[in-house]
């Protein structure tokens, strides 16, 4: 309760590192605890909401994930974490062709960005199309040859 009252009056900067804090040491439930402090105060703050989001993916709930997502995106739509995010949970939730306009538009923001083009390759595998796939996934090793992917 203590700690409830302080994060009440602690500056916005402070609740989303102690969220973060938390979030780092697995701990998503003292996590999500300021995030929601932060959006009392700050209800579109979009750290808060994509942090959220990834809490909610973390704990399998995909659907209440990619709202917090798209609220995100909706305050900060060149969020380019948001849009990943969110592909991977239409990805999980079946919804191929939105995830598929998720990553393209992640690649849009931030084109140099491997892990992007992983994810493109294994949506496209999961769709069928072998031949696209292996191409976002050479993409994603020319981008970055030494990561594994």
């Amino acid at each position: 309760m203590a700690l409830k009252r302080s994060m009440a009056t602690m500056p916005p900067g402070q609740l989303l590192e102690l969220g973060v804090s938390h979030h780092r040491a697995g701990r998503l439930d003292e996590a999500e605890a300021p995030y929601r402090v932060l959006l009392t105060r700050y209800p579109g703050d979009v750290n808060a909401c994509h942090l959220i989001g990834v809490i909610a993916f973390g704990r399998d709930d995909k659907a209440g994930a990619l709202d917090w997502f798209r609220r995100a995106r909706v305050n900060k739509p060149d969020h380019t974490e948001a849009a990943i995010f969110s592909g991977l949970s239409q990805m999980d939730l079946n919804r191929l062709d939105d995830a598929c306009c998720s990553f393209c538009e992640a690649v849009a923001l931030r084109p140099g960005e491997a892990r992007i083009y992983n994810d493109l390759g294994a949506l496209h595998l999961r769709r069928g199309d072998a031949e696209t796939a292996m191409i976002a996934f050479a993409l994603a090793t020319a981008l970055k040859p030494d990561s594994g992917l």
